[in-house]
């Protein structure tokens, strides 16, 4: 019988022992579980990356401005970035874009010899450039240019406009010229815008 006790005792220590091994025995014994770490965003590469970018965009305007500057919706950008660094942007010119309107050449009775050319140009781009020469030819019956004289921008302009370089966009700029008569076989008379 004792024998009986002690085997049945054995057998509940064992069982015992391996109820206890499937427990956690404290806090301890639990294992650590393994919670969701938030990614660190690595803000000093982030902002590097950034500022990168935006050199590397500043060094294109700069190199680049030229070509940049001919589209008129960048232009103005280009030109206030450019007087920030230092670049230089080329002036637009397109003389196509001018025209001349309104030519009325007439003599003047206190200016005996002489004729007055009065004439209006307009600047029909989006843009403002520069002035243009302009060529007033006088032309006989058959055609045949017979006199012809080149102004420049600051032998037309006067007044206000003196000492202007760039022609606004749609504005119509009159102008006033004093030339020699070229005489009684010059019948008609042109004005050509030229570079």
């Amino acid at each position: 019988a004792e024998a009986e006790a002690e085997a049945e005792a054995e057998a509940e220590a064992e069982a015992e022992a391996d109820f206890n091994m499937d427990l956690p025995r404290g806090l301890d014994a639990i294992a650590p579980q393994a919670t969701p770490t938030r990614r660190q965003i690595p803000w000093g590469w982030a902002f590097l990356s950034l500022l990168a970018g935006i050199l590397l965009a500043a060094q294109y305007v700069f190199f680049y401005a030229d070509e940049l500057s001919r589209n008129p919706d960048y232009r103005p950008w280009v030109v206030r970035y450019c007087a920030a660094v230092g670049c230089t942007v080329p002036i637009i010119r397109d003389v196509s874009k001018i025209s001349s309107d309104q030519l009325l050449v007439y003599s003047q009775p206190e200016y005996p010899g002489a004729l007055t050319v009065d004439a209006v140009i307009i600047n029909h781009a989006s843009f403002a450039q520069p002035f243009p020469s302009l060529l007033l030819a006088f032309e006989d019956l058959q055609g045949e240019i017979i006199a012809q004289r080149r102004f420049k921008p600051r032998e037309y302009l006067n007044g206000e406009l003196a000492h202007s370089t760039m022609m606004p966009p749609h504005q119509p700029v009159r102008l006033t010229l004093i030339l020699v008569d070229p005489g009684p076989t010059a019948v008609s008379y042109s004005l050509f815008v030229q570079e």
